[in-house]
């Protein structure tokens, strides 16, 4: 019984990986055809693929945010030369 409940929850994995992957083609072809069309005056920023359909895999914005030197020190040690 379990070895069924497995290879059911792996299929509904591989299900959700697939769907994902064809609303990402399509969300691409759907972006090029929004871009394409909108108006540079009224709409100088072209869309983002993320502001029609978000997926699980993508990222949010504050994510992609740089980081601050302290932040940066944190992780790296302080006697690491980079000028060499």
């Amino acid at each position: 019984m379990t070895l069924h409940i497995n290879r059911y929850e792996q299929e509904e994995k591989e299900k959700k990986i697939y769907e994902e992957l064809e609303w990402l083609r399509i969300r691409k072809i759907w972006i090029l055809i929004i871009n394409y069309m909108r108006d540079s005056k009224s709409k100088p920023i072209p869309f983002k693929e993320t502001d029609l359909i978000k997926l699980s895999f993508d990222k949010e914005d504050e994510e992609l945010k740089p980081m601050t030197p302290e932040e940066v020190e944190k992780i790296f040690p302080k006697n690491l030369n980079i000028n060499k």
